[in-house]
């Protein structure tokens, strides 16, 4: 059964919304599957205090887009998220009566990607969970008869966002804007959204999930007014697809569309917007050329020819679709899933780790779509693994080398060219605490020991410490922490994946 935006939303209880934002949405999925917060809710969950509330910074770190070009991410104080959280779920009858309110109106649901009930997962937030059954597909109903189509999205849409403006969506930005109450709930959201940030008003955290939420408070104003007006679209978080009868209707929508936004401080990438005539395939080019291959039969095997052709062929379709390496990952995917013969599945496995070698953005789907689907021999996972370590220092991509030493760990490899003082010019947290559980599992103790002399001496700076707390509070023991860190400590709360965590000092 279809069900609307409020529907979904009111299948979350207030609980599960704090259990799933805080114990699962710490940590951004392009990260590698080391990192856990559920250890850290369960420690709030036992406490009888509050966190102390103040601004802090958080550590930045970036993954690499599909054009090959960093984007941005950051992990938060944990403390300062959980405040967040925390509020969320106490008002979360109120945000969705919100959501209800503005979003009553639609015939369909304009947001197809938002926090809901994921079966049999923790998390409430999947960037491509897609159920058409429940979510509807109102695409043929809103093309019928239209003969253009917008295609549009926000600039910068998350480091863009002004903190002020989520009250502004929840209460009305006439009355936030005369009521700055600090404990005022709508108020106390955009303050703990601060906090995250150091107290700066503009920008949300790339990676949260908690973010997503608080996008989608905003973002239900603007598509109650335009939905309002009569516009027929969607919304894929910041992207906007919209369906019109002439070329000058397309132009109006682009119009309301960037009134609504300029609202609450946004603005939309003129640079991404295009009106086309219709018709136009419903589903890209190069994702229906790659999906033949999905109508082979069980029983049908890849063969050699067969596989070389298929990614000769991906090749040229990301070639003349600007290079987008997304192409490859759709493709890479597709066959996990594929019976493949010996020598086809040998080609396949070697190519595939080539292309991720070109193309970085790859590198956080081997392990699952390439590693384990083919069953990789380990003498070609060490191989993949010492050249993109390499490659990460040669050309600075922090990415490709905390995910080298996250496979070194998880498979046992040994990097032959690790050199302590590489790592440490990276200026990178993350890099460093994989490179102390890797040194550590390795029983290098003397690296062992300068990159815990390293993280001492970080501890001595506040700035220092919250922009790389993850690396400071889990290496070193409780005796060179102070405060809430140290209770933490103390009850050994770790974000380390318990698979993974050794038995560091306490």
């Amino acid at each position: 059964m279809v069900k609307s935006y409020s529907q979904f939303m009111k299948e979350i209880s207030p609980d599960r919304l704090y259990y799933g934002l805080l114990a699962h949405g710490l940590f951004s999925e392009k990260l590698p599957p080391i990192f856990t917060s559920v250890n850290f809710f369960d420690y709030c969950q036992s406490i009888k205090h509050n966190f102390q509330e103040r601004p802090s910074n958080y550590i930045n770190f970036n993954s690499m887009r599909e054009t090959n070009i960093p984007r941005q991410l950051g992990i938060p104080n944990p403390m300062a998220y959980q405040q967040l959280c925390k509020c969320l779920s106490d008002n979360w009858y109120k945000i969705c009566d919100r959501f209800e309110r503005y979003t009553s109106n639609q015939s369909h649901k304009v947001s197809r990607i938002h926090i809901r009930k994921l079966n049999k997962k923790g998390a409430l937030f999947e960037m491509n969970y897609n159920k058409w059954i429940i979510d509807g597909s109102p695409e043929p109903d809103l093309i019928m008869g239209k003969k253009y189509m917008v295609k549009t999205d926000i600039a910068s849409f998350f480091p863009s966002i002004y903190t002020h403006s989520i009250p502004w969506a929840l209460e009305g930005k006439s009355t936030a804007k005369l009521d700055r109450d600090r404990d005022k709930w709508y108020n106390k959201i955009d303050c703990y959204t601060q906090n995250l940030k150091n107290g700066e008003t503009h920008g949300l955290i790339i990676g949260l999930h908690a973010s997503n939420l608080l996008s989608e408070i905003i973002l239900s104003v603007v598509d109650f007014n335009l939905h309002k007006n009569g516009w027929n679209y969607i919304r894929n978080i910041d992207d906007y697809i919209c369906y019109v009868n002439t070329y000058e209707e397309g132009q109006n929508f682009v119009i309301d569309l960037s009134q609504g936004l300029r609202a609450f401080n946004l603005e939309l990438n003129h640079k991404k917007t295009s009106i086309d005539e219709l018709p136009l395939a419903t589903v890209a080019q190069w994702v229906r050329q790659i999906n033949v291959i999905k109508n082979k039969t069980k029983d049908e095997t890849m063969k050699f020819p067969d596989v070389r052709a298929y990614l000769d062929n991906v090749i040229e379709i990301m070639h003349d679709n600007n290079d987008k390496s997304s192409i490859l990952k759709y493709a890479i995917k597709v066959l996990s899933n594929q019976k493949m013969t010996d020598n086809a599945r040998t080609y396949c496995v070697k190519t595939l780790l080539h292309y991720a070698i070109l193309f970085p953005y790859l590198i956080p789907i081997v392990d699952e779509y390439v590693f384990k689907s083919h069953n990789v021999d380990f003498s070609l996972i060490d191989l993949f693994t010492n050249k993109i370590y390499q490659e990460g220092l040669r050309f600075r991509n922090d990415e490709a080398v905390y995910f080298s030493l996250f496979f070194a760990i998880k498979y046992n490899i040994n990097i032959t060219s690790l050199n302590i003082n590489d790592l440490l010019k990276t200026k990178n947290c993350i890099v460093f605490l994989l490179s102390f559980i890797y040194l550590k599992k390795n029983k290098k103790k003397d690296e062992c020991k300068i990159i815990k002399n390293y993280a001492l001496k970080m501890s001595l700076s506040d700035i220092d410490f919250n922009q790389n707390w993850i690396f400071i509070y889990e290496i070193l023991p409780k005796s060179n922490l102070s405060g809430e860190w140290k209770n933490m400590k103390d009850k050994h709360v770790t974000f380390i994946n318990p698979n993974i965590l050794l038995n560091e000092e306490k």
